[in-house]
C-alpha cells in the first residue's frame, strides 16, 4: 500500500546517500591531482655578487705577470779555447794530458755560462787539432764580447805550482788580474802571476781577450786534482765568476776594436819573466823585461813552444 511518509523518508535517504558518494568522489579527485608533481622549471645559475671583493679579484686576474729577470750574462757572447788538442797533446805528466784538462774544463764552464744567459762558442768541442792561427782568426770573425783561452801549466821542477794569466792589451789586463784573483781564491792557490806577453791567441786578437794557465801539471798534487771533475768544477766556477765580474763592469760596445798594446811599447812581464814558456809566448824575437832591464826571479822555467 502505498504511503506518502514512507516514500518521503525513502527519498530523503536516497537524496543523502548520493550527496555522500559524490563528496567523496570530489576529495579522491583532489587527493590525487595533489600528488602529482608541478612540472620542473629550469634554475637560474646563481650570479656572483657584485662586491667590491670580486670586482678586485676580477681585475687583478687582469693585470700582467712581472716579465722575467734577465739573466747576468743575457746578450754576451764568449769565445773559449781549450788550449792545445787533436795530435797536439800539451804538457803531458803522469799520464794526464793537458789537452783533456783543458777540454774538461771548458765543456764545464760553456755549461756555466750559458746557465747565466751567455752565447758561448769554442774554438773546438772535440779532442781535434787547431793552429794557433785558426783560434786568433775565430775570435776575429766572431767578435765576441770576451775570448779566454785555458792551458795548464808545466816545469821541470815538480815543487812548483800556481796560477798564471797573460795578458797583451790594455783592456785586457783587468779580465787577466780578475782571473787571478778568483782562481787563486777558489782554488786556494798562493803562487799567483799575472803577466804581459804578446802570445799569438793575444796579439792582434781583436777581441778582450786572456790566457790562463789553470796549474802545473807537474806539481804531483795539482795534476792529481785537475784530473777529477769536482776540482774542474771548481776551476769552471771560478772562471764564470771572473767572466760575470768583468763583463757586469762594462758598458763598451763587443769587441774587435783593436788599441795600441801597452806591453807593445813598454815590453815588459808583470810578475815574472817567462823564459821560453811551454805556452809560447811572442811573435818577436826577443824576451819580455822589466823596467830595470833584469831578469825577474821566478822559480822556473817553463817548456819552450807558442800558444
Amino acid at each position: 500500500m502505498y504511503s506518502p511518509l514512507k516514500y518521503g523518508a525513502l527519498n530523503l535517504a536516497l537524496i543523502f546517500i548520493a550527496s555522500s558518494l559524490c563528496a567523496s568522489s570530489v576529495a579522491t579527485k583532489t587527493g590525487f591531482a595533489q600528488t602529482i608533481p608541478a612540472p620542473s622549471t629550469p634554475v637560474a645559475a646563481p650570479t656572483e655578487p657584485n662586491t667590491a671583493a670580486s670586482r678586485v679579484q676580477t681585475t687583478t686576474s687582469l693585470v700582467p705577470s712581472t716579465p722575467p729577470k734577465l739573466l747576468p750574462l743575457a746578450g754576451k757572447t764568449i769565445l773559449i779555447d781549450p788550449g792545445h788538442g787533436g795530435n797536439d797533446t800539451g804538457a803531458t805528466s803522469g799520464h794526464v794530458m793537458e789537452k783533456t784538462v783543458t777540454l774538461a774544463v771548458s765543456l764545464k764552464l760553456r755549461t756555466l755560462l750559458q746557465t747565466q744567459g751567455a752565447t758561448v762558442d769554442m774554438t773546438r768541442d772535440s779532442d781535434k787539432t787547431l793552429t794557433l792561427q785558426e783560434r786568433r782568426d775565430a775570435s776575429n770573425r766572431l767578435c765576441p764580447d770576451l775570448f779566454l783561452s785555458i792551458h795548464a801549466n808545466a816545469v821541470g821542477n815538480s815543487k812548483i805550482s800556481g796560477i798564471e794569466t797573460y795578458w797583451w792589451d790594455d783592456r785586457d789586463r783587468s779580465f787577466a788580474s780578475l782571473l787571478l784573483d778568483r782562481l787563486s781564491n777558489g782554488l786556494h792557490e798562493i803562487e799567483k802571476w799575472s803577466l804581459a806577453r804578446n802570445l799569438f791567441v793575444l796579439d792582434g786578437n781583436n777581441a778582450p781577450a786572456s790566457l790562463v794557465e789553470i796549474g802545473y801539471l807537474t806539481n804531483p798534487r795539482t795534476r792529481a786534482l785537475l784530473a777529477t771533475s769536482a776540482y774542474q768544477d771548481k776551476v769552471a766556477t771560478a772562471l764564470l765568476s771572473s767572466v760575470e765580474l768583468y763583463l757586469a763592469d762594462r758598458n763598451t760596445p763587443r769587441g774587435c776594436a783593436l788599441s795600441v798594446p801597452s806591453a807593445l811599447i813598454s815590453n815588459f812581464v808583470i810578475g815574472h819573466p817567462s823564459q821560453g814558456a811551454h805556452h809560447g809566448h811572442s811573435n818577436s824575437q826577443h824576451h819580455s823585461r822589466r823596467r830595470s832591464g833584469q831578469r825577474a826571479k821566478h822559480p822556473s822555467h817553463h817548456r819552450s813552444g807558442k800558444r
